[in-house]
């Protein structure tokens, strides 16, 4: 079986502070997986590690194959939306994309515009995201994970700002990238709700 991502006694301290304990999974190619867990109970950190935004205290993972390492080879495999998404405040969002585009090669202007309107910000597109709400920098920052076709795209609470509509519409692009692509896997980290 080929695996997206793998991770092997993945660990991460902070001082005295165990962030992260020997954490170990496989997740196919083609699959999308989610990564649930109390706040504080790491997920975000064990995805920031696989994003190369913090290195691993112990333990050591593979995106797509390729070791996650302080060179950073591994991230031409991923794309990444972080928890509370930032863009340079001046930018248009499809600015924001053509840039990121640009560090997987050569910018495709048809999917960044496909792109926009499967997020539902193509009426925004040319307003600087300074001005943007939480929800709508939420659907650019998924957008903008998926810009460069990865093998693989890490999304860190991808719904904590959107409305239920929003949030629809963001899985269905998922679930389509996923399902054209057969290769793409989407790790999500979820607070868990106690009700």
């Amino acid at each position: 079986m080929t695996y997206a991502i793998e991770v092997n006694g993945l660990g991460k301290r902070y001082g005295t502070v165990k962030s992260l304990s020997d954490v170990s999974f496989n997740i196919p190619a083609g699959s999308i997986s989610g990564f649930l867990g109390e706040n504080g109970a790491g997920k975000s950190t064990a995805l920031r590690i696989l994003a190369g935004l913090t290195h691993a205290s112990t333990g050591g993972a593979r995106i797509n194959g390729v070791p996650v390492s302080a060179e950073g080879h591994h991230r031409l495999h991923l794309g990444f939306l972080a928890q509370e998404p930032r863009f340079y405040s001046w930018m248009s969002a499809r600015e924001v994309l053509c840039y990121v585009a640009s560090f997987y090669g050569k910018v495709d202007q048809a999917y960044v515009e496909r792109l926009l309107r499967r997020v539902g910000i193509h009426e925004a597109a040319d307003r600087p995201t300074g001005g943007f709400s939480g929800g709508m920098r939420q659907r650019l920052g998924i957008a903008q994970a998926l810009i460069g076709r990865p093998a693989v795209v890490l999304l860190d609470e991808p719904a904590s700002a959107l409305d239920p509509v929003a949030a629809l519409r963001c899985w269905s692009c998922c679930a389509i990238c996923v399902a054209r692509r057969r290769s793409s896997t989407r790790l999500t980290s979820w607070p868990m709700w106690s009700g």
